[in-house]
């Protein structure tokens, strides 16, 4: 058993398990918040969660994981110009999708919520309370995007050198 090669493991593994863990705290932060709010709320941020994460897939890992193997690329061949170069690119991009898709979430929240969830035992005040929830998100798109490409970053560069 190689202690050394558990410690690098270890290391590889410590960053990105702090940013994605961070994700899993808010939404327990959120549970705990909400189970105390009254029937249906739990319902409600469920909902709104699925449909925050939709553009938070398709855009922020989507485009991390197609840039991992460039960034890696530039890391291993040691080219930190590249490397800058490319996460910047990385993040720029990732801006120009996620700030027009947060804007719109915003201002399309209602008639998304409407047109999603109003049927069976939805009511009006559940599908209003859905939207100002997707609005709330809808300024998290953005940062969440960004913690995930950055981790990403941080993974490749490996800041422990193992």
């Amino acid at each position: 058993f190689d202690y050394f090669q558990l410690k690098k493991m270890m290391h590889l593994v410590l960053f990105p398990l702090i940013g994605l863990s961070t994700m899993q705290l808010f939404t327990l932060v959120n549970i705990k918040f909400i189970s105390g709010m009254g029937s249906g709320f739990v319902s409600y941020f469920y909902l709104a969660d699925r449909v925050f994460e939709l553009p938070l897939t398709l855009f922020s890992v989507n485009l991390g994981t197609a840039l991992l193997p460039a960034i890696a690329s530039s890391y291993s061949q040691k080219n930190i110009k590249a490397l800058f170069s490319k996460s910047l690119d990385t993040l720029k991009l990732n801006l120009l999708l996620t700030i027009p898709s947060a804007i719109g979430l915003y201002f399309m929240a209602y008639p998304i919520a409407e047109l999603l969830f109003n049927y069976g035992e939805m009511t009006i005040e559940g599908v209003t309370v859905i939207s100002d929830i997707l609005k709330a998100y809808s300024i998290l798109l953005i940062i969440v995007s960004g913690l995930i490409l950055t981790l990403e970053n941080i993974y490749v560069n490996n800041p422990f050198g193992g």
